[in-house]
């Protein structure tokens, strides 16, 4: 049994740019909440801590809640605060 898991995340707008790829994999801890993923995303990307207090994320269309566990293999798609007029 392993303790990490492979997430696979699509990035949207400003995070696009920070992370420099719309598609990147994480290898995040079992049992991560959708914080902890955050938490997980900055160590690994620390220019988009900007974001991590922001962060939208959504699971099959479905938005995450900060305590909703993260699966393995999961998709994940990532929005930052969208801005202009």
């Amino acid at each position: 049994m392993t303790d990490s898991i492979q997430i696979t995340m699509i990035c949207f707008a400003g995070l696009k740019e920070k992370v420099g790829s719309g598609r990147i994999s994480l290898t995040i801890p079992v049992n991560s909440t959708c914080t902890e993923f955050i938490s997980q995303l900055v160590a690994s990307y620390p220019q988009t801590q900007v974001y991590s207090s922001c962060l939208l994320v959504a699971r099959n269309g479905n938005y995450l809640n900060e305590t909703d566990i993260i699966q393995d293999q999961d998709e994940l798609a990532c929005f930052p605060p969208v801005s202009g007029g």
